[in-house]
């Protein structure tokens, strides 16, 4: 079972890698890969075609240093697009919930306590099916190598410091947060055309552009999509990224952000199909 556990920053790192090394231990059949967000994506370690969703669980460490940093975010959404909000659960390394920023919080929460990590352990299990440890052996498994486990984090804990509260003063706009959270809320309209996005093909022309064979309803919600980010003062290059990293070919990713926003030169290539 594939377990891609994502970090950024020194304490995530550390986070990382000691779940890594507890979830051989306890999970034997697992193969926890961890993933350096900003050099690497799910996206790339994740492929539908090959491994099906049953057998991959996400998990993104969260730390004081990284909660509400732009890759952490923007993973969030790339993860969310690729497996259930059920397979994904972030990890909490000195932190409360309240920390965390809303699109966060629509994933399963845990922090390192023992509840926590039981709770973790136990989701991981569920998705392995017919494959699941029994519950007793889980349990007993997870007893045995706690101990330890615990005597790791402790000392990560407590070379870790806690998020100061924001003040009133501070609101999420002026932190950076309201921006990137629109980004991951609007995966949650993007989701829901995911089977359309899997189903349709994109026929390459002559100019090596990809004319996109979708269904109006699809082009629209791209378009309203794009408007969104527009509104909310990405740029152009930022909502192109986003789309081509949901699976939107650049070329179509280019022309309907040029064609929206009316930028750009539109090939005639595109016309009828809008």
């Amino acid at each position: 079972m594939k377990i891609i556990i994502g970090w950024t920053g020194k304490s995530g790192r550390g986070l990382a890698e000691l779940l890594q090394d507890w979830l051989l231990r306890v999970i034997q059949a697992s193969d926890p890969i961890l993933m350096n967000i900003g050099e690497q994506s799910s996206k790339s370690l994740i492929t539908l075609d090959e491994d099906s969703e049953e057998s991959c669980f996400g998990i993104l460490c969260l730390t004081p240093e990284n909660h509400d940093d732009h890759g952490i975010l923007f993973e969030a959404g790339v993860m969310s697009n690729l497996l259930p909000d059920e397979r994904i659960s972030g990890l909490l390394l000195n932190l409360d919930e309240e920390d965390i920023c809303r699109p966060l919080q629509r994933f399963p929460l845990v922090n390192t306590s023992r509840e926590g990590m039981r709770k973790l352990l136990y989701s991981i299990n569920e998705v392995r099916g017919n494959k699941a440890v029994a519950q007793e052996v889980l349990e007993d498994t997870f007893d045995i190598f706690w101990s330890r486990f615990e005597g790791s984090i402790n000392e990560l804990e407590e070379n870790t410091i806690k998020p100061e509260k924001p003040t009133k003063k501070a609101s999420e706009s002026e932190t950076g947060i309201a921006k990137d959270s629109v980004m991951i809320e609007m995966l949650a309209t993007v989701r829901a055309l995911e089977k359309k996005l899997q189903q349709a093909s994109f026929e390459k022309s002559a100019t090596d552009d990809i004319k996109p064979e979708k269904p109006q309803p699809f082009q629209e919600s791209i378009v309203s999509l794009v408007r969104k980010m527009a509104e909310k003062e990405y740029s152009e290059e930022d909502i192109i990224k986003f789309l081509k990293n949901i699976g939107i070919p650049d070329s179509y990713s280019r022309y309907t952000v040029h064609k929206t926003l009316g930028t750009g030169v539109h090939m005639e290539l595109h016309k009828k199909t809008f």
